[in-house]
């Protein structure tokens, strides 16, 4: 039987990826032990470390272009609705950083429209909040209020959100409210302006 050789030096393999963690981080990468096989590329520790590295690298890459690119959307939108954008200045300078330091906070063009629109209103926000094993977009502790952005996944999960919001709310206490704004019909998406207030 042949012996599996590294993919980039053809010198024996050690070991082969482990499989879907292309976006995972270095570390976790490095520490990941699978035998090499046939079915997958496989290297020596060498040019394992190598490659991760640069994998590594180019996610961060990504991830900054990924976050840019998801702003200038989120500006796209806001243009559109013929908006007096000084207003709004402030705010969005203020996401807009807040955003390139924190890769994993939002997740939608929508998701930063609404943080401007809360910051420029003066109501205190934490994104991307982890309460009893759920992730909510946005908490309001002045307000006691879980704000979510529903885009158009959210039609067909409706029954699955509404007892995950009864968990939320229960473990968050009395007086605390889940707001549910549907992306598609706020003027996140359709060029109305009904989501800003002044």
């Amino acid at each position: 039987m042949d012996k599996i050789l590294c993919w980039i030096c053809k010198k024996p393999a050690t070991r082969a990826r482990a499989l879907g963690n292309v976006f995972a981080s270095y570390n976790d990468i490095m520490s990941s032990q699978k035998k090499p096989n046939r079915f997958q590329r496989c290297y020596c520790d060498e040019c394992y470390e190598k490659h991760m590295n640069e994998i590594a690298q180019q996610n961060e890459i990504w991830l900054k272009l990924k976050r840019v690119r998801m702003f200038e959307l989120a500006m796209d939108k806001m243009e559109r609705q013929d908006i007096d954008f000084a207003k709004y200045e402030e705010a969005i300078k203020t996401v807009e950083q807040f955003n390139l330091d924190n890769p994993d906070k939002f997740d939608s063009a929508a998701e930063i429209i609404a943080a401007i629109i809360l910051i420029h209103n003066h109501i205190k926000i934490k994104t991307q909040y982890k309460i009893e094993g759920y992730q909510v977009d946005f908490l309001l502790p002045n307000d006691k209020v879980v704000l979510e952005i529903d885009g158009v996944t959210h039609k067909l999960k409706t029954a699955k959100d509404a007892i995950r919001d009864d968990v939320i709310k229960h473990h968050l206490g009395q007086g605390w409210r889940v707001v549910r704004i549907p992306a598609d019909t706020t003027g996140l998406n359709t060029g109305t302006s009904s989501w800003f207030v002044g």
